[in-house]
């Protein structure tokens, strides 16, 4: 092998190398880049996720909120019913020891 044949060689061998250099920046690059929108992207659906938490807490609240108050709503109604009922039981004995 020549001495120029040696030289364009190693140039060859160099212009490569530089090749693989600037390949593995951008490939650095594209991964800071690629790994920053990950994140970023991750930031976006945990904000989204702790909104979707917060809202649907704030739902079982309400929930729990109206059938609390549907509850008491309905047993209030019942205990009104029972005293009247009673009411009206009182009044029928009365009624029947007097008349008896």
């Amino acid at each position: 092998m020549t001495e120029e044949e040696l030289s364009k060689r190693i140039d060859d061998v160099h212009r490569r190398l530089d090749d693989l250099r600037a390949d593995g920046l951008q490939l650095r690059q594209d991964m800071t880049a690629g790994f920053a929108q990950l994140r970023q992207e991750m930031r976006e659906g945990d904000a989204a996720l702790r909104q979707d938490i917060a809202q649907l807490r704030q739902e079982v609240t309400t929930g729990f909120t109206q059938l609390r108050q549907e509850t008491d709503r309905r047993f209030g109604q019942l205990f009104w019913q029972m005293n009247i009922w009673f009411g009206l039981l009182a009044l029928l004995m009365t009624a029947y020891r007097f008349l008896r």
